[in-house]
């Protein structure tokens, strides 16, 4: 008969009914869901006279929001889900601090030169002792930031070192484009490279270690990566310095060629220090400028997600 169809045509029609039938249901889920069910954003009001640039949180024991900014300075807010929370200046004269941790009544805190303990031993608000735990090797270019630390469960320091740029990444210092391990006493062990602009750090309970990347070259888009002693997370410039004896891996930038076009997958079969990412983020929404993972430790944080970062 003319008009008879066959069982390929048949199954393709019935395939597609059943796609607009799930994407209408889903369509009408999404209708009854909202962000706020699952997560709340509180605007929290900064007097006219500071400017934050916030860029590192973390509370202490006290319940008061410690803040590091881009412009070198540690603020005190006191309760800071108020109305009307309040400010004081904890600390100054810092380079761009962009991470900051609390243990045992110490902030330790990343700047551009330095990992530092800091410590308010009078208890008048104000840090009065400032310890250098690590200095950071440098080139003096802008693009140098530090991020992190963050604590494993062993009591050691995971930071990372962005490259530094001139239109494109370039490890110009020892060290640039890796995560490292400090020791509370500033033994510092290479861990893994190529980091390009690692802007985050999450650690679970076990001491997996994730970071997190932004895009630009070699990064097609924002990712997350877990990261073990020895891997290779993709930007070949941190690669310059696999010859040192402190390094946990041999593989050499030339191994990394970008004329084959390959994909970061393709690569990681390839190679095996290669360590392809997690996860990778939608570039347009949320994988551009890629921050801090934030280890969810109890259901009442954020929902049904512990565990999760």
């Amino acid at each position: 008969m003319q008009n008879s169809r066959t069982a390929a045509e048949v199954s393709a029609s019935l395939f597609a009914a059943i796609v607009l039938l799930l994407l209408f249901s889903i369509q009408g889920i999404a209708q009854d869901v909202s962000e706020s069910d699952y997560y709340t954003i509180h605007s929290m009001p900064v007097p006219d006279d500071i400017v934050l640039e916030a860029g590192g949180l973390v509370f202490n024991d006290k319940g008061q929001l410690m803040v590091t900014t881009r412009r070198g300075e540690i603020w005190t807010i006191t309760n800071p889900a108020s109305k009307n929370p309040t400010f004081k200046r904890f600390a100054q004269g810092l380079h761009e601090a962009l991470g900051i941790a609390y243990r045992n009544g110490a902030y330790y805190v990343t700047h551009r030169s330095e990992l530092l303990k800091i410590q308010d031993r009078n208890g008048d608000g104000k840090a009065d002792l400032f310890e250098v735990i690590y200095r950071f090797p440098l080139s003096g270019n802008y693009h140098e930031y530090n991020y992190g630390p963050k604590f494993t469960p062993e009591g050691d320091m995971i930071v990372t070192t962005n490259l530094s740029f001139e239109h494109m990444g370039l490890s110009l210092a020892p060290w640039r484009g890796w995560l490292l391990r400090i020791t509370e006493d500033g033994e510092m062990t290479p861990y893994a490279t190529g980091l390009r602009s690692p802007l985050g750090i999450g650690i679970n309970a076990e001491g997996d270690i994730f970071y997190s990347e932004n895009q630009g070259d070699w990064v097609p888009t924002g990712w997350v990566t877990h990261l073990e002693k020895g891997d290779f997370a993709g930007h070949p410039s941190g690669l310059d310095w696999t010859h040192l004896p402190e390094s946990p891996l041999d593989l050499k930038p030339e191994a990394i060629d970008d004329s084959k076009g390959l994909s970061v997958h393709e690569y990681s079969r390839k190679i095996p220090e290669f360590k392809a990412p997690a996860i990778m983020l939608p570039h347009g929404l949320m994988g551009i400028s890629t921050a801090d993972l934030l280890l969810i430790e109890h259901d009442d944080q954020v929902g049904p997600f512990t565990g999760q970062f």
